[in-house]
């Protein structure tokens, strides 16, 4: 079986280091390692590290054993930590689309959640009920956003303000994760 040591080319080398600093981004006990395609000193050390780690030989090269096991913890790593994939409720058409006052609609409750979320950061829009009704709480809470998010103040969601909306609330959650 083939081997990655000094002598591999660029490309595999490459990948290993991907890999490696990728688990070492979730895994304390692996070295982060530079992704350069040269396998450096701290690569080996990096390698060694992930043997030890799962009870593997302790070389320094990547065997067939090795690659395999550090490509499986790679991508169960890659699934275990990959963001859950978004929607978006807002619709498409009719063009130029948006909800205002005196909506009633599932869509109405998702903008309410998301200030209610973004009221704990940002202190010019206050809690409203999450009802689907879009009132004049909402309506205010859309206004101070978009003021503050230097959008036209509408007091109404169209699609600019849905997007800055998402962006804010998932910016939120970054953070606080």
């Amino acid at each position: 079986p083939h081997m990655i040591t000094e002598n591999s080319n660029r490309l595999a080398i490459e990948n290993l280091q991907r890999y490696l600093r990728h688990l070492a981004l979730f895994e304390k006990n692996l070295p982060l390692v530079a992704i350069d395609g040269v396998y450096t000193p701290e690569t080996r050390d990096a390698v060694l590290a992930f043997q030890r780690s799962i009870g593997l030989q302790e070389t320094g090269t990547v065997d067939y054993a090795t690659w395999t096991q550090l490509f499986e913890a790679y991508m169960a790593s890659v699934l275990r930590h990959e963001e859950p994939e978004g929607f978006s409720p807002f619709p498409r058409f009719p063009i130029g689309y948006s909800v205002g006052s005196g909506n009633r609609q599932f869509l109405v409750e998702i903008i309410q959640y998301i200030l209610n979320e973004l009221s704990t950061e940002l202190v010019n829009i206050p809690r409203n009920a999450q009802n689907g009704l879009y009132d004049e709480d909402t309506e205010q809470g859309i206004r101070n956003f978009q003021r503050t998010h230097l959008l036209k103040e509408t007091g109404r969601v169209d699609k600019k303000t849905w997007n800055a909306l998402v962006a804010a609330y998932n910016q939120l959650q970054r953070e606080s994760s």
